[in-house]
């Protein structure tokens, strides 16, 4: 009997009933079904969210510019590439008043001077 024959079943035939009514609370990095976590975003008006998005970019930013981490885009041809430069229209002085926001009172004084 040739493997040309065989029959497999789709994907969705063989999901169990349990497996359905998990799959979208299934944590695909670490496979384990995890409780909802509520929406960080409610409450927030759109000032507050535009500026939790400008204080990530700025994070995400200074990670890169440090080597922490190194943000990748796929090309055209479908290969991974760095994203260096393509990120963020913030600019080196909006990334260093972010920083001063987030120092301690007493950081921000000592900086200044």
């Amino acid at each position: 009997m040739s493997s040309s024959n065989s029959q497999y079943s789709s994907d969705s035939d063989s999901d169990t009933e349990e497996y359905r009514g998990a799959k979208a609370k299934i944590n695909l990095v670490t496979g384990r079904v995890e409780a909802d976590q509520p929406d960080p975003m409610e409450g927030m008006t759109d000032e507050e969210k535009e500026e939790e998005a400008r204080h990530l970019i700025s994070m995400i930013n200074r990670l890169s510019r440090d080597q922490i981490i190194q943000p990748m885009g796929v090309t055209a041809e479908g290969r991974l590439a760095p994203l260096w430069g393509q990120m963020s229209d913030c600019t080196l002085e909006e990334e260093e008043e972010e920083e001063l926001n987030l120092m301690p009172e007493g950081g921000k004084d000592s900086q200044m001077e």
